[in-house]
């Protein structure tokens, strides 16, 4: 292992980290020391073993694959691929580079989130930079990765960053763009459309300028993404445009929407969405209907959004909203809600989720929606409201 840096895990992720203390690295070396004594006695038919066996050992674990030239491909494949999300940012951009490039470790990496920072924008920072339109194009030699998020950049995205993306990204199926700034919504679909085999996307805080509330009848046309899940938590300048996309894209089966704009225009989108017949009602995983307060929904639609649902199939139904004091649970028309419920013949089970959840709450559900059929959950809104891919694989 060179002086650059060494290959952790925390939890499920592996993260490029700062060079440790030498007390630390004398520890390390015997560690990594004593992995290759091991590679070099057991035939290589056992590695995947060793791999498993010592698998909270990751850090040396992948000190030693670097150092050791007995590991197989197969043990390689086994220690890297999938086994979390590598993170790159402006603090180690320059020794992943170094680390990776034309490596064959490279071509086991299955997950890339990259963080892009403007020089001296946080404390604490060093010289180094890290920017997408300079920078995406040295990340070469990646033929697996599938998983790929571009994290902040409020700058003009220019040619080389597209050219970069169709370039080294073309095996990639999942894409995240968080806090990202486009000149035009047409931008965001040149991106999307450099990756061929994209089939999963997330616009999270992506802005992008459009036209004038007066020039709407000039909206472009455009074409067709095969994306099959879709998640939106956006910020943005033009969200009808937006929504006209939307409406027209045939492949989109799960989506999970947030959204920062006025109650009425929420209103005026979600419930034409509902009624629009090659997209089931808004949901994840096959039968799940968020209903976000977080994004500016009035509580007065959920009736109205319950309404549009005329599936036989819908198992479980999800609804995030505010909720600080019992005041606010008459705002809602609970008589029209349990009847709504009770028509939905397969429906299994429902939950509420409220920033701010107190016990009175589920014992005056409970009281509202009786005599029900389905299993119901009362539960506070943290740590559920945040919107990624990661949604449809929980």
């Amino acid at each position: 292992m060179n002086h650059y840096g060494f290959l952790s895990s925390t939890d499920s992720t592996l993260s490029l980290h700062r060079p440790v203390d030498q007390q630390w690295r004398l520890r390390g070396n015997r560690s990594i020391q004593g992995l290759q004594d091991i590679c070099a006695r057991f035939p290589s038919e056992l590695h995947d073993y060793i791999v498993d066996f010592l698998h909270n050992d990751r850090a040396s674990l992948c000190a030693c694959r670097l150092t050791c030239k007995l590991w197989t491909a197969s043990s390689t494949y086994h220690l890297f691929h999938n086994a979390g999300t590598i993170h790159v940012g402006r603090n180690n951009f320059l020794q992943f580079c170094e680390l990776f490039a034309n490596h064959p470790l490279g071509a086991c990496i299955g997950r890339l989130n990259l963080k892009s920072h403007l020089s001296g924008h946080f404390k604490g920072g060093t010289d180094e930079t890290f920017q997408f339109n300079e920078h995406l194009s040295r990340f070469t030699s990646l033929p697996r990765l599938k998983y790929l998020r571009l994290y902040y950049h409020y700058d003009d995205l220019r040619p080389s960053f597209y050219s970069a993306l169709a370039q080294n990204f073309s095996s990639v199926t999942d894409l995240e763009l968080s806090y990202m700034y486009f000149a035009s919504f047409a931008d965001v679909l040149r991106a999307c459309s450099a990756l061929p085999l994209l089939r999963r996307l997330a616009l999270i805080n992506v802005l992008w300028r459009g036209p004038s509330t007066s020039d709407r009848e000039m909206y472009p046309v455009f074409g067709e993404l095969p994306v099959v899940d879709l998640v939106v938590d956006y910020c943005y300048v033009d969200d009808a445009l937006f929504c006209q996309w939307l409406a027209s894209q045939p492949s989109i089966r799960r989506l999970a929407l947030g959204r920062e704009s006025s109650a009425a225009l929420s209103a005026a989108i979600l419930i034409p969405l509902c009624r629009t017949s090659h997209l089931p009602p808004l949901f994840i995983r096959s039968n799940f209907l968020p209903v976000s307060d977080a994004v500016k929904l009035p509580v007065s639609l959920i009736p109205a959004l319950l309404e549009r649902l005329r599936s036989r199939v819908i198992q479980r139904i999800v609804i995030f909203a505010g909720l600080r004091n019992p005041v606010d649970l008459d705002r809602l028309d609970w008589q029209r809600i349990a009847s709504l419920l009770a028509g939905l013949e397969s429906l299994r089970r429902v939950e509420f989720y409220f920033s701010a959840h107190e016990t009175w709450a589920l014992a005056a559900i409970d009281e509202k929606l009786r005599p029900r059929a389905y299993a119901l959950r009362v539960a506070n809104l943290k740590g559920r409201h945040c919107y990624s891919l990661g949604r449809f694989d929980r």
